[in-house]
């Protein structure tokens, strides 16, 4: 999963599993991209989570193996 910081704010990601473990966080600086590498990660769903300066947004990840 390939993820863009195309704003001039730098965001945080988070994944976070369906039990509320938060599995990995990340600080993307403007402009850069950050690949998100789930191969470790066993089947199921997870959220992404995308904040910033103006705002959270939430996502989900299916993991099928």
């Amino acid at each position: 999963v390939l993820f863009e910081n195309g704003n001039n704010s730098p965001l945080t990601l988070e994944v976070v599993d369906m039990t509320g473990n938060v599995l990995l966080t990340e600080t993307l600086t403007n402009g850069s991209k950050y690949s998100l590498n789930v191969s470790s990660y066993v089947s199921g769903t997870y959220t992404v989570v995308i904040r910033s300066e103006s705002g959270i947004q939430t996502r989900q990840l299916s993991v099928v193996k």
